[in-house]
């Protein structure tokens, strides 16, 4: 079972949490994000797809298109790879069971990290890297309140206000 924080750091304060949870310029930019996915949620149509991992991808610098050993130039890739392998995955399945839960609880982790878990051996399989960032930024902006973007930007921050 994961630790869980008993107590708030004593070098994060009330300035700092007030610019943590403050808007940004960027606000308008990932609610466009956030209804394009709640808008298309499924993955049967390769234009939904293909829009929401190339938006997500290139907004958020985890574009798929990024591997070794390409072979295809990029829209080929997103055209013949990408779409068609996330069209025939279960990835629609792998969502709708915690597509119910409403937050992260020490009775559900497993399955949501199963789901990126999944998700990532996904994006391996087309990509042949493991894309981790981009299946934590893909699943968040489909379901903010279960998945939390998580890249080295999110790692450094934690890193300057963790103790120890």
């Amino acid at each position: 079972m994961p630790q869980s924080i008993t107590r708030i750091p004593a070098n994060i304060d009330s300035r700092l949490l007030g610019a943590a949870t403050e808007g940004t310029l960027w606000d308008l930019g990932n609610e466009v994000l956030y209804e394009l996915c709640a808008k298309y949620p499924r993955h049967d149509a390769e234009k939904e797809i293909l829009a929401k991992i190339w938006l997500i991808g290139r907004s958020y610098a985890a574009a798929i298109e990024r591997r070794k050993n390409s072979k295809q130039d990029a829209e080929q890739f997103y055209l013949k790879t990408v779409a068609p392998a996330i069209r025939n995955s279960d990835i629609d399945t792998w969502l709708s069971d915690i597509a119910w839960e409403r937050k992260p609880t020490s009775e559900n982790y497993s399955g949501i990290v199963a789901v990126h878990k999944k998700l990532t051996d996904l994006f391996f399989d087309i990509s042949g890297m493991k894309k981790r960032s981009l299946a934590s930024k893909y699943l968040h902006f489909h379901f903010p309140h279960l998945f939390y973007i998580y890249d080295s930007r999110a790692s450094s921050a934690v890193a300057k206000v963790t103790v120890g």
